[in-house]
C-alpha cells in the first residue's frame, strides 16, 4: 500500500485551559499564554521546528496538571519535527464534543519518507509540576532518569520539589 503526502500528528487536546503557559526547546525564551486566540509571540513558536536535540514541549494549567513531552526521530531521515499548537476558541474539529481548541498542543510531521519503515519516539510525562526548576532543568533531568514504567520516577523530579516549594511559600 502505498500513502499519499502522509503526516503524523502526536498531541494532548484540551478544553478550556485558559491561563496555561506552553515553552519549547526550539524558543525557551518565548512563552505561549492560552487565552483562545493566536499571539504574534506564538506565531513565532510555530515557524520553527524542533531537532533531536532540543525536543521537548513544556505544557502548565499552572492549577496541577503539567505535561513534559519529547520526540525524536533518527537523524538519517532528516525529517523536520514541527510544534503543533492551536488555541482558538471558535474552531470546530470533529469529532470532538466540545467547540475550540483550547489548547491543542504537540507535534506534526508532514514530511514522512515512503518506501521504508521509520521509527519515531515520544514520551508524554504527565505531572502535578515541574517544581521549582525551569523547564530545561527539568528536560534534562526527566532525560538522565530511567525509563518511566510508573509515576515514581516523575515524582522524584517534579512533584517533591513542587511540595518542598510550596512550603516555603
Amino acid at each position: 500500500r502505498v500513502l499519499i503526502n502522509p503526516k503524523l500528528s502526536i498531541s494532548l487536546d484540551g478544553n478550556d485551559l485558559k491561563g496555561s503557559i506552553m515553552q519549547t526547546a526550539m524558543m525557551p525564551e518565548l512563552m505561549a499564554h492560552v487565552d483562545g486566540q493566536i499571539s504574534s509571540t506564538e506565531k513565532k513558536l510555530l515557524e520553527s521546528s524542533l531537532s533531536n536535540d532540543k525536543n521537548w514541549i513544556w505544557f502548565s494549567t499552572q492549577k496541577g496538571f503539567d505535561m513534559f513531552a519529547f520526540m525524536s526521530v533518527p537523524e538519517r531521515y532528516n525529517i523536520p519535527i514541527d510544534l503543533l499548537y492551536q488555541d482558538d476558541d471558535t474552531l470546530s474539529d470533529k469529532p470532538e464534543r466540545f467547540q475550540g481548541q483550547g489548547p491543542n498542543i504537540g507535534f506534526k510531521m508532514s514530511k514522512l519518507p515512503s518506501g521504508t519503515t521509520l521509527h519515531v519516539s515520544s514520551v508524554l510525562v504527565f505531572t502535578d509540576s515541574i517544581g521549582n526548576m525551569t523547564p530545561q532543568q527539568f528536560a534534562k533531568e526527566i532525560k538522565t532518569q530511567p525509563p518511566i514504567h510508573s509515576q515514581s520516577n516523575a515524582k522524584k523530579v517534579a512533584s517533591v520539589a513542587h511540595k518542598k516549594h510550596s512550603r516555603e511559600n
